[in-house]
């Protein structure tokens, strides 16, 4: 049925995530929330609880705090008593489904974690999840394997194939990295080997 309005339109268009890591797992401390409002760095924070009153501190408490049937604005004790009654994974399939999100891209990182992956994702939310396949994680995935850097680049070519024939089985299959260029830019073996050196 035809939107009778152009905001009537936005409330039924669907969104693609393009770049998620999965909700919690499990149950966890309060640090580790608190950590988790914290984009500037991978570092735990000095004082975790300043991250409530960080911007998007703010932003959850305002927006979130509905979904965990809890005032706007609410207190941050008030607010984690509330998550933790709920469980990760109600507050998981509430904020999931709340979103408006049909296709989530799941990044899953470097190392395991304790973060829903795709097919995780996919059944919390009732939506469509895929792989992010990091260019990153599979060049450092070789490092242990390849014995002679001078067979790093065509054992690469080997290994991201393989990743990205698993992603596929998903559906999809995206790849990430924080370089530009074409795969014609990539380091030539004699920078493979100084840099295969230096990482051991």
């Amino acid at each position: 049925m035809a939107p009778d309005s152009f905001g009537d339109f936005v409330d039924q268009v669907s969104l693609i995530d393009h770049h998620v890591h999965g909700a919690f797992r499990v149950d966890g401390s309060e640090a580790r929330f608190q950590n988790a409002l914290n984009e500037a760095n991978n570092e735990p924070l000095v004082r975790p609880a300043e991250a409530y009153e960080s911007q998007l501190g703010f932003a959850v408490r305002r927006w979130c705090a509905g979904l965990l049937d809890l005032p706007p604005h609410v207190e941050p004790a008030q607010y984690w008593r509330r998550r933790s009654e709920l469980g990760e994974h109600e507050v998981g399939r509430r904020m999931t489904r709340a979103a408006g999100v049909s296709d989530w891209l799941v990044d899953t990182g470097f190392t395991p974690t304790d973060c829903l992956g795709p097919d995780d994702m996919a059944a919390i939310s009732g939506g469509n999840a895929y792989e992010i396949v990091r260019l990153e994680a599979v060049a450092e995935s070789l490092m242990a394997d390849i014995p002679n850097p001078a067979d790093y680049a065509d054992a690469f070519g080997r290994r991201l194939h393989e990743r990205a024939r698993s992603a596929e089985r998903r559906s999809c299959c995206c790849t990430a990295t924080r370089s530009n260029g074409r795969p014609d830019t990539w380091p030539k073996r004699s920078r493979t080997c100084t840099w295969m050196w230096d990482w051991r």
